[in-house]
C-alpha cells in the first residue's frame, strides 16, 4: 500500500467519521430543542390548568415575572433546583416538565 492508498483511506474514514458526528451533533440539538419546547408547552399547560398566573408561578420560584416568560417562551431553563421546585409545586414529575415522559 503506498503512501497516497494510505492518505486516501485516511480521508474516507475521516469523512465517514465526521458525517456521523454532525448527524449526531443535529439530533442532540434537535432533541434540545424539543426539551425548551416541550418545558415551556408544559410550565404554561400546568399555570393554566391551576388559573394561575405568570407573577403567581414567579412569586413562588422567587424569579421574576420575566423569568416565567422566558421559560414558557422557550428562551430561558431554570436552574436544577428551580426545575426540582417547579415539579414540586405542580405535583408532577422533572421528567414530565422536560418532555421525557407524558
Amino acid at each position: 500500500m503506498s503512501f497516497f492508498d494510505i492518505c486516501c483511506l485516511l480521508c474516507l474514514i475521516l469523512t465517514y467519521v465526521l458525517r456521523n458526528c454532525q448527524v449526531f451533533f443535529a439530533l442532540c440539538v434537535y432533541n434540545i430543542c424539543m426539551i425548551e419546547i416541550k418545558f415551556g408547552e408544559r410550565i404554561k399547560e400546568l399555570r393554566l390548568d391551576r388559573n394561575l398566573k405568570q407573577k403567581d408561578i414567579a412569586k413562588a420560584m422567587h424569579v421574576s415575572t420575566p423569568t416565567v416568560t422566558r421559560w414558557e417562551g422557550g428562551v430561558q431553563e431554570p436552574d436544577f433546583l428551580t426545575l426540582v421546585s417547579l415539579a414540586r409545586y405542580f405535583n408532577v414529575s422533572t421528567d414530565y416538565l422536560l418532555g421525557v415522559e407524558d
